[in-house]
């Protein structure tokens, strides 16, 4: 009895060095039925890369509503499908479906960090000072979303005064302050700006 329903007949039919079929042996062994090694999951139209390596078989191929048995063929391959949007729709649509897609900002191999590009994507670039400042320090706005606090990168005040407060200088303003010269009150809660101790 074939519990696939004909869904890895080309697989099964494979042949051993004697001639005879695999069968369920394509995937399964004797062993365990659970420990299915032998398939080989890069020769799919979804090679399992970075963090997928780790994830157990189960936690993609769910059995579908009303159904005993687990879903192989058919099993989305991009990651919004299996994935909740973690910036709580924060983000423009990007495909037709409405649905910000991850791998504009992340791959595979690791979720952080991202690979935004602030320089290419907003209308402030990251220089001088900003060149090594954490997102977390400009980017603080959180709100509850479905019961879960959010960071939001929407809206963040690109004038100097709002983040440095309104004592610093014209002349220091796009020069990133970090000589730990003339530093405001706000710089010192955040740590920007603060004198390299190496030298």
């Amino acid at each position: 009895m074939d519990v696939h329903k004909g869904e890895f007949n080309e697989r099964m039919a494979q042949r051993r060095p004697d001639g005879t079929s695999m069968g369920c042996e394509a995937c399964h062994n004797v062993r365990s039925w659970v420990d299915i090694r032998s398939f080989d999951h890069s020769k799919t139209k979804f090679p399992l890369e970075g963090a997928h390596r780790s994830v157990a078989c189960g936690d993609c191929h769910k059995a579908p509503p009303g159904s005993q048995e687990a879903q192989f063929k058919g099993t989305p391959k991009n990651c919004e499908a299996c994935h909740d949007d973690p910036h709580g729709k924060q983000f423009a649509p990007k495909d037709k479906d409405g649905v910000t897609l991850c791998a504009d900002c992340h791959t595979v191999q690791y979720w952080a960090p991202s690979t935004f590009d602030h320089d290419k994507r907003t209308q402030f670039p990251l220089t001088g000072g900003h060149t090594n400042v954490g997102c977390p320090k400009c980017h603080s706005l959180e709100r509850e979303v479905q019961g879960k606090l959010i960071l939001f990168y929407k809206p963040t005040p690109k004038d100097c005064a709002a983040c440095h407060g309104p004592d610093i200088r014209p002349e220091q303003e796009g020069e990133g302050k970090t000589n730990g010269e003339n530093k405001t009150e706000f710089d010192e809660r955040q740590g920007i700006g603060r004198a390299d101790d190496s030298k």
